[in-house]
């Protein structure tokens, strides 16, 4: 490329000799437009009081006046913002009749965008010139356009500055008031102070208002700045104030108060030197390039991704015209999900949407409209895609959006990448990683072969288990053979075993003692797995080892106390035969005696009667009543001795039949008690229908024993039962217990009254007790004395 020209026919407000940096602000903008738009030729006119200031690009050295004439009119005459378009030069009014001073073809395509002041005022244009019938992209228009902005804010700033920098003195709010009308955020910097003063328009580029950033000073506008460009800028900047650099001109980025990136151009000039000529105080502007940056990227990855798709020949390539809703996709659509390409007829969105899997559909398609409905240009997503033969693809799909002017979308050009085969693998080695890497039993990987090499297959991978559980390093156990875990307990039979199993290549699960480092013995499960390779053979062994050296030690505790149980048990069972035979020996002979006693005692009464006095007869009758409590203390005693001692079957019990068998026994007690007793509908249970008959009538004989004189006695039976057990409820309105005693009326002779006051032995609850206990359950006790009582008895479900 040629340095870019420039000529004048008369002066504006600058000199003709502009200074340096316009020039190379004007240059870039002018060097950007060839690059965007591919066009030989590009002129930036800019109008003055007295005539026109041209810069041209490609070779230009004069530009004839009464073309920047024609472009002005013809710009005047359209009264429009927009870039206006000749297709064929030689037929417009405006175009005819101007000509250059050099050799060249003659132009044939025409495009000018206005440049205006803040004001609205047409003061320049920005021309592009094309010797080829062809029109502009929607990108390089937004392009020139943008492009024709910048201009504006270049020369209008630069015109301020230059009027400025004539002023000897100047006060601070008619430069602020100026550098408003530009639309800039203005900076002044003072070197030795450090001290940064900033317009109101600075802090409005980044959408704050002067209160909200505070202090603002040299290190927090340092802060404020993306941390790839500080480096950079700050190097520029030091350059430029220790006079090395004669410009200072860049481009980063800052945070904006939305918390995104917007890219900024910040120039700047020396306006005061110190005594020695250095740099004292620096004036600069900020200036919004964000637009143009944006567009900048968007072309160059528009450009890679087009190049990177002619080479990504496995890729799909499809083409999305979102207005007419048609796809084209490229011939690898067929060849990759076996679907025939898309028919012009055909709803695509619809046909595409339904191809994706159920758990990915709404997720994707929510993604791909945030993106259209939004300003961003970029798209992709990872999702699964159903193939002709109905199983489904992993993709990644990266999209580029192409828009209008005004954001809409027109077209999505997009390429899909199966990665079926990749994710597959991701997740198998997922999978492995979670069980080598989580897992807390020992993981040993060992050559295939040859077995016997010197002491077994050599190790070539132990994970962190196996160090923790041996204590080994792992640089000890690679290289080494599963035969060092071994020691002298370990069982030589299992051994052969696991060989034998192993020259078959057959899985092995055993159990073996193994060795740590220190010769500390622990039991483990071992599992051993053959794995080949993709020629069929077998190239390494996969063994699991966890330590069940605990269940292993409460196996052996278990065998030792049932053998210890088998011996109390016969042991036991010796004793109680020989104890039920002496209390039935014992009852027996005591009996006896009693019964010659009472006899005796009977027939003297009879006979002697009448010559026995009152006192006498007490006597006799004290004797007698004796013994016979003495016959029932040794008959209950026999009872109780026996209770638990079940000969009869398990089978199913109907307790509400149960319980009128009970009030038929004690029918005439109840008769006698004036007694009322109630049951509710009671459940039919398993269990032995003896033993729980004796229960309920002793406890039915028991509240009718213990009633008050002085009420009706009252007995109600209930039941509750869930999937557990049943709860039986035997309920009086007797005289009730002391609490303190609720505990004690299960202990054999435990009384609570005299024998004058009621009669009995002290054994029927203490029988009651043992009797539930056999069966399995349990009985307790609730009760206030004066308030009756409640007898409950839990029966466990078998």
């Amino acid at each position: 490329m040629n340095q870019m020209r420039y000529s004048s026919s008369q002066e504006i407000s600058v000199s003709k000799n502009l200074d340096d940096a316009l020039q190379k602000q004007l240059s870039n903008i002018i060097s950007l437009a060839v690059s965007i738009c591919n066009v030989p030729t590009v002129i930036l006119s800019v109008k003055s009081k007295t005539g026109f200031i041209s810069f041209s690009r490609d070779g230009m050295l004069e530009v004839n006046e009464a073309l920047c004439v024609s472009i002005h009119k013809l710009l005047s005459k359209t009264s429009t913002s927009e870039i206006v378009h000749v297709s064929d030069i030689s037929e417009n009014e405006y175009l005819q009749d101007w000509s250059i001073s050099t050799n060249r073809p003659a132009w044939t395509s025409f495009w000018t965008c206005p440049i205006f002041s803040n004001s609205k005022k047409l003061i320049g244009a920005l021309s592009l010139f094309d010797e080829q019938h062809r029109s502009f992209t929607s990108v390089q228009n937004e392009a020139i356009l943008h492009l024709s902005h910048q201009a504006a804010m270049v020369l209008e700033t630069n015109d301020a500055l230059r009027k400025l920098q004539k002023e000897s003195k100047y006060n601070a709010e008619a430069l602020e008031n100026l550098v408003k009308c530009t639309g800039s955020g203005t900076w002044r910097y003072h070197l030795q102070t450090k001290k940064l003063t900033i317009n109101e328009k600075w802090f409005e580029l980044l959408g704050y208002n002067s209160t909200e950033l505070k202090p603002i000073n040299f290190d927090s506008w340092k802060s404020m700045m993306h941390p790839k460009d500080v480096e950079r800028t700050l190097s520029q900047l030091e350059h430029f104030s220790s006079g090395d650099n004669k410009e200072y001109d860049v481009e980063f980025r800052m945070r904006h108060k939305k918390g995104t990136w917007t890219w900024i151009r910040s120039t700047g000039h020396v306006s005061k030197f110190d005594k020695d000529g250095k740099p004292l105080i620096i004036w600069g502007t900020h200036n919004d390039i964000d637009e143009k940056k944006r567009v900048e990227l968007e072309l160059l990855k528009e450009k890679e991704r087009f190049e990177l798709a002619a080479k990504a020949t496995s890729d799909i390539l499809w083409d999305w015209d979102v207005i007419n809703n048609t796809i084209i996709f490229d011939e690898s659509y067929e060849k990759v999900f076996g679907f025939k390409p898309l028919t012009k007829e055909s709803d695509h969105s619809k046909q595409w949407q339904e191809r994706l899997h159920p758990a990915d559909r709404e997720h994707v398609i929510q993604s791909l409209q945030k993106a259209l409905e939004s300003d961003e240009r970029n798209w992709e997503h990872a999702y699964r895609f159903r193939k002709q033969d109905d199983t489904y693809a992993y993709v990644v799909d990266k999209a580029y959006i192409e828009r209008n002017k005004t954001g809409i979308p027109l077209r999505v050009v997009g390429a899909f990448q199966d990665i079926t085969l990749k994710k597959e693998s991701e997740l198998q080695l997922k999978v492995f990683e979670s069980i080598i890497n989580k897992t807390k039993d020992s993981i040993i990987i060992t050559r295939a072969e040859p077995i016997d090499a010197p002491h077994g297959p050599e190790i070539i991978y132990v994970n962190d288990a196996v160090v923790e559980k041996t204590g080994y390093a792992k640089e000890e156990l690679i290289g080494k053979t599963p035969r060092i875990f071994q020691g002298r307990n370990t069982d030589p039979a299992t051994l052969k075993y696991i060989s034998k199993k192993l020259r078959k290549w057959e899985v092995i699960d055993v159990d073996i003692i193994n060795y740590t480092k220190d010769k500390k013995e622990y039991w483990i499960n071992l599992s051993i797995v053959p794995v080949a390779g993709d020629d069929g053979r077998y190239k390494y062994l996969i063994s699991v080892q966890k330590d069940i050296t605990d269940r292993k030690i409460y196996e052996r505790s278990l065998r030792e106390l049932n053998e210890k149980l088998q011996k109390n048990a016969a042991e036991l069972e010796i004793s109680n035969s020989e104890l039920e035979q002496f209390a039935y020996v014992t009852s027996h002979d005591l009996q006896e005696p009693l019964r010659m006693v009472t006899s005796f005692l009977t027939l003297l009464e009879r006979k002697y009667g009448d010559g026995i006095d009152e006192k006498g007869k007490t006597y006799i009758h004290f004797a007698v009543d004796g013994a016979k409590r003495m016959r029932q203390l040794i008959l209950d005693l026999l009872e109780y001795s026996r209770a638990g001692k079940i000969d009869e079957v398990y089978e199913e019990v109907d307790l509400n039949v149960l319980i009128k068998d009970v009030l038929k026994l004690s029918d005439r007690f109840i008769k006698e008690k004036n007694a009322v007793v109630t049951y509710d509908t009671l459940p039919v249970i398993r269990s032995f229908n003896s033993p729980l008959q004796q229960v309920f009538l002793n406890l039915i004989n028991n509240a009718l024993k213990y009633s008050s004189f002085d009420r009706t006695p009252s007995i109600h039976i209930s039941a509750h039962e869930d999937d557990r057990k049943v709860l039986l409820t035997i309920e009086d309105n007797g005289i009730g217990i002391k609490e303190e005693y609720l505990e004690k009326i299960f202990v054999i002779f435990q009384r609570l009254h005299t024998k004058d006051e009621y009669t009995g032995t002290g054994i029927g609850l203490a029988i009651t007790k043992k009797l539930m206990e056999h069966l399995g359950g349990r009985i307790w006790a609730e009760s206030k004395e004066g308030a009756g009582s409640k007898f409950m008895i839990e029966i466990i479900k078998k």
